[in-house]
């Protein structure tokens, strides 16, 4: 499981209050926050990109060469078996001298199948083996008004449903009270319900949740030097609200104050980006 570092969005509206001086909300309303906040990491586009990995279920199979992906795939995707390696952990009595490390598929291609997701086809079956597909996704928008709990989940439920139609990535980070959940998978009807859930990450601890409770997106970042950037960046999309309906005297100074802040942003986020913003997974792993 690859957990990035994560802030929620209500995390980082308190932050940024407190950069602004504006801990009362008389200059910011939540949503203008939460909305500056997501116009802000779509700029960054690619540059910034959270790992997520997806295991199939019953691994690669011996002599099957097609395997269907979920909708939530998007590529690039990196795609791993894992191989047996023996005589590389050190000699212990009873126990057999053997370890597995995850090694990269030689060649492998991936289509359409037509119906929103995908087919991996390899060019070469291994035997029966565990598999998994790694792949890197932007942060999605967060919630103008963040939605409230439909229902009440248990601490093992793996589905859980959301007031509204909110516009939500198919994969990213929830937080629930205490509690952090990654999700995988969306399906919106008169409400939605988020799929594939992991719970209890970041040390937290899977819990009951009560329907009513607001549900908090979070922004994932691969490193958490990122946030200085992310808040620069958001200080400028707050000060370009004022562009459109204050005096000539006020526009100039917001202008002053968003010119600023987009360029020490984007001179951060270019120093914490210059050697890439992938997390790889390596190493070898006992059996």
């Amino acid at each position: 499981m690859i957990v990035p570092f994560l802030r929620a969005q209500n995390q980082l509206k308190t932050d940024l209050r407190a950069r602004s001086r504006d801990m009362t909300g008389d200059r910011y309303e939540d949503s203008h926050i939460y909305r500056a906040i997501s116009d802000t990491i779509a700029e960054w586009g690619s540059r910034v990109t959270v790992p997520y990995l997806y295991t199939l279920s019953d691994g690669f199979t011996s002599n099957d060469f097609d395997y269907t992906l979920p909708d939530w795939v998007r590529p690039p995707i990196e795609v791993e078996w894992q191989e047996t390696l023996p005589g590389l952990l050190p000699i212990q009595s009873g126990v057999d001298n053997l370890a597995t490390q995850w090694v990269s598929a030689p060649s492998y291609s991936l289509e359409p199948d037509g119906l929103g997701g995908s087919v991996l086809r390899l060019e070469l079956s291994p035997y029966t083996t565990p598999s998994r597909v790694l792949f890197h996704a932007p942060n999605g928008q967060l919630p103008s008004a963040p939605p409230v709990l439909g229902s009440s989940p248990d601490d093992d439920d793996t589905t859980l449903s959301v007031s509204g139609l909110p516009e939500i990535a198919d994969v990213g980070y929830i937080k629930i009270d205490d509690e952090w959940m990654q999700y995988a998978g969306v399906s919106r009807s008169t409400d939605t319900v988020l799929q594939n859930l992991v719970r209890g990450l970041r040390g937290t601890s899977a819990a009951s949740h009560t329907a009513g409770v607001t549900v908090y997106w979070g922004v994932a970042l691969p490193e958490q030097q990122l946030l200085v950037p992310l808040y620069d960046g958001v200080q400028a999309k707050l000060h370009e609200l004022y562009l459109t309906d204050s005096s000539i005297q006020d526009k100039t100074q917001h202008f002053d104050f968003a010119r600023y802040y987009r360029q020490v942003a984007m001179e951060g986020l270019e120093r914490r980006t210059r050697r890439g913003g992938k997390m790889v997974l390596h190493g070898a792993v006992r059996e």
